[in-house]
């Protein structure tokens, strides 16, 4: 037995269809794709595009927040152990009460403790502002950052002390703050 092959013809003048209204259905033989069918495909792969990149940029964003956000806590919490190391080191130098150094205020002080504390009016003062140096954050100079800290210390009686460091930083157009509190008390 012989097979008979037949040569099909893809011209689309020579292709049956059925008319439906305003559409023609062309015939099963058809291999090609209608326009509409290849725009539909590429807005849905438009479509999925658009969500993969608003969500790597929600990422980063959030990633760029908590980065900020850790460095605000850690020197909010270095403020106030600041403030406890004076206490203690008062302790240690005879004749100095527990609270020298430390009275009712509002200050700026960063790592190098009593010999860099300075008073200020709030959180705006430019002396209040922090700066990297190395691996450090330091009132004064060197590369600009976008923290600022301030210091808040406020006699309860005369043997305590509150203290509150609060932490500032803008990102994105807005000011974002962390706060530590405590009471140091004279328990010697």
């Amino acid at each position: 037995m012989k097979k008979i092959l037949k040569k099909i013809n893809i011209n689309n003048s020579h292709v049956p269809s059925r008319s439906f209204g305003m559409w023609r259905v062309r015939a099963a033989n058809n291999l090609g794709f209608t326009i509409l069918e290849v725009t539909v495909v590429i807005f849905i792969i438009v479509l999925g595009m658009v969500g993969v990149l608003s969500l790597a940029t929600q990422t980063i964003k959030v990633a760029n927040y908590n980065k900020n956000e850790f460095i605000a806590s850690q020197l909010a919490q270095e403020g106030v152990e600041l403030i406890r190391s004076i206490r203690d080191s008062n302790w240690l130098i005879s004749g100095n009460s527990w609270n020298t150094d430390i009275t009712d205020g509002v200050y700026a002080i960063d790592y190098r403790g009593r010999n860099s504390i300075s008073a200020v009016s709030d959180i705006d003062d430019a002396n209040a502002k922090l700066f990297k140096v190395g691996n450090y954050y330091i009132t004064g100079s060197g590369d600009d950052t976008s923290f600022s800290r301030t210091i808040t210390m406020l006699t309860g009686g005369s043997n305590d002390l509150s203290v509150e460091s609060n932490v500032r930083w803008q990102e994105r157009g807005d000011y974002h703050y962390y706060t530590v509190s405590t009471v140091l008390y004279d328990w010697r």
